[in-house]
């Protein structure tokens, strides 16, 4: 089986209350999680997140490569390497009510990472890389024509051939604004300690582009 990327997909099928959503397919973009079903028309659903005890931003924000016009929300809570995670445990409805209060109605996600052994050093090392396209054939033709000389100039220097005004013409440019999207992910841990003491320390590198054209973002 391939490594998890997300914690968002550790979860997916995971647990029969638990619903993963995909918000859109923009690279990075965060899921939605439902516990039991939405619980309100106007307020939040997402359930409360809790990493060993501390309560996280699960609901996401804009990073500082992620700026507002990109539409995306990417989630803090795939920000965790899913490697690290040692257990999860999902409470739902009345009991995490009771034990959050009324603002875990929508359920509560409780993520335990890993802690030491005791033992020699033990170090671990993952690398994975993937790819995204997009396929051409669903674009179909863009046609028009020019309204007048400037413009029929202006878009002969931009499409690169002859365009004539008034004479109609069609376009696809997805080869131009298409291309194939990277993803790339490094992590890697050590774990060990002796009777009095014991460490566990990781890191994750990750970096994921959609198939889209910089040149045309």
């Amino acid at each position: 089986f391939p490594p998890i990327p997300t914690p968002s997909q550790l979860l997916t099928a995971r647990d029969a209350g638990v619903s993963i959503l995909a918000a859109s397919g923009l690279a990075g973009e965060g899921a939605r999680i439902r516990i039991r079903g939405n619980a309100s028309l106007s307020m939040s659903n997402e359930p409360i997140v809790f990493v060993d005890g501390v309560r996280v931003n699960s609901g996401g924000g804009f990073g500082d490569n992620a700026g507002a016009g990109g539409g995306g929300r990417p989630s803090r809570l795939d920000d965790i390497d899913p490697s690290s995670i040692e257990r999860v445990e999902v409470l739902e409805g009345a009991a995490a009510a009771t034990l959050y209060g009324t603002e875990a109605s929508n359920g509560v996600i409780q993520i335990f990472t890993k802690k030491g052994a005791t033992g020699t050093a033990r170090w671990t090392f993952n690398a994975e890389q993937a790819a995204s396209t997009f396929d051409v054939s669903r674009i179909k033709d863009n046609c028009g024509f020019a309204r007048s000389d400037t413009a029929a100039a202006r878009l002969s220097t931009f499409y690169g051939y002859t365009v004539s005004a008034f004479q109609p013409f069609c376009i696809n440019a997805s080869d131009d604004i298409l291309g194939t999207g990277m993803a790339s992910m490094v992590n890697g841990s050590v774990t060990g300690g002796t009777s009095g003491y014991t460490y566990f320390a990781s890191g994750r590198y990750a970096s994921e582009d959609g198939p889209m054209d910089a040149e045309w973002l």
